[in-house]
Parts: C-alpha cells; structure tokens; sequence
C-alpha cells in the first residue's frame, strides 16, 4: 500500500469499527481496510489528499511508549478506559487481545488505532 491514496474513512462509534477505502493509483486497485473491536484511536494531519507510507501491527509497548503523556493526562477522563494504573491498563490492553496499528503517511493523514483485529481485502 505504499504511496497509495486514503479515498474515504469511516468511523462507526456504535459497532466499534473503522473502515477505510485505498487506491493504489500504480496497480489500479482499490482495498478496504477495516478494523474491528476499535478501543480508541488517533489521526492527525488530515487533508484532502492523503498518501499512505505504510501500516504496522505494533507491539502494545510500542503505544505506551508513544502515548506516554496522554495515557497520564487522559486518566482522569477514563480514556481510553476507566483504570487504576498505567500497569491494570497494560493488562487490560494484553488479556483483550487489543492490536495498536499505526498508519504513516508519505503526506497527511497519520496515526493509530488500538483494536482487536485489523483486515485488509481487495476490492477491485
């Protein structure tokens, strides 16, 4: 999906879900990206052409270390869950089976989600 184009995202609050459509300009192919169980999540740098550098299924260590100062600032907020310590977090995040999946972007749209499962499938 390198250098391919984000066409749409869809946030569905309710069914805990995201999904987003690609186009791949170079293979002339359209995916769908979605991701199931969703916890929480975070884009930033949204613009009207967003190009996709790549997407990786990440260590949960990997989203304390890169959310350190929200995990504390948010506590009180019960985000992204109501718990007792960053350590009960942690292990809620693990004994879920929750993913943290990171979006780069070549140009604009970047970020994470924190979920349970993540699929992409071919559309065209």
């Amino acid at each position: 999906m390198h250098d391919s184009c984000i066409v749409s995202y869809k946030i569905d609050f309710k069914n805990h879900c995201i999904e987003m459509i690609i186009y791949d300009e170079q293979e002339e192919r359209t995916y769908k990206c979605e991701w199931f169980d969703v916890l929480t999540h975070s884009f930033d740098c949204i613009l009207k052409f967003n190009q996709i550098l790549d997407i990786c299924v990440c260590g949960i260590e990997n989203f304390f270390s890169d959310n350190e100062e929200e995990i504390l600032r948010l506590r009180d907020y019960c985000w992204p869950i109501n718990y007792q310590n960053v350590g009960s977090l942690k292990e809620y995040l693990i004994n879920n089976g929750y993913k943290y999946i990171k979006l780069y972007s070549s140009l604009g749209l970047n970020g994470w989600v924190l979920s349970k499962a993540f699929n992409v499938t071919r559309q065209t």
